[in-house]
């Protein structure tokens, strides 16, 4: 499974950057804050370094503020260099290419990047192609089968909220076809089970605001002992 985890990557663009900043500064014994880019990372990065050029966009997605450097954040910037990374080959790029796409609604572009992510195993990729699905983006059309395989796909890849949403739509959708209590039942359970037998898991990660929203007579009935169970009735 490819991800990444977030403080180990802070780490890593930390240490990357102590390593390359060129001699900072100094008057009256207060440091000078570098806020560029470092250029051997840049010459890096125009050798073909994939990973450098998203090492790039990280920064420029979160900013960065220490003691020696001081860099805002500017969403722009990151994608310019996540675009550089994906199109080197780096699926964490081709992902990061896709969301900034999907959030301004380039639904195709961004569906494109998703899907070479998606064939290089990134499982959130999976996750968010299901939803071209769901709601028939980019001119798709509408279908809950083909959705749920690739809910299924970034489930095996251990992706969550897809469970969450898989089971949801099993028990709600109004098209008898799309509708499954018995499977929702079994995907609920084993998305409960990973959060361990003295662990209860809280209905919040269940049961989504967007749906409460939308569904209130469904929601209505749920409850912490048996909602589940009368959802799916219904």
């Amino acid at each position: 499974m490819l991800t990444m985890n977030r403080q180990m990557l802070k780490l890593i663009v930390f240490l990357l950057f102590m390593t390359v900043l060129p001699v900072t500064a100094q008057n009256n014994n207060v440091v000078v804050k570098s806020t560029v880019i470092p250029e051997i990372l840049l010459s890096q990065v125009a050798a073909g370094d994939a990973q450098a050029a998203y090492f790039i966009g990280k920064v420029f997605k979160e900013g960065l503020e220490n003691e020696f450097q001081s860099i805002e954040a500017n969403p722009e910037q990151a994608h310019k260099w996540f675009l550089q990374a994906a199109e080197l080959g780096y699926v964490h790029g081709m992902y990061e290419t896709a969301r900034f796409l999907y959030r301004n609604k380039q639904w195709s572009a961004a569906e494109n990047w998703f899907q070479q992510a998606a064939d290089n195993g990134h499982a959130e990729s999976f996750y968010k192609l299901a939803y071209y699905y769901v709601y028939g983006l980019d001119d798709k059309p509408k279908d809950c089968h083909k959705a749920y395989e690739l809910f299924e796909q970034a489930i095996i890849r251990g992706v969550g909220a897809a469970a969450n949403d898989l089971a949801w739509m099993l028990s709600t959708l109004p098209e008898d076809s799309c509708r499954n209590g018995h499977r929702a039942l079994k995907v609920f359970a084993g998305l409960e089970s990973s959060y361990g037998q003295k662990k209860r898991m809280s209905w919040a990660l269940i049961l989504k605001q967007r749906y409460w929203l939308r569904l209130p007579i469904i929601t209505a009935r749920l409850n912490y002992n048996h909602g589940w169970s009368r959802a799916i009735a219904i």
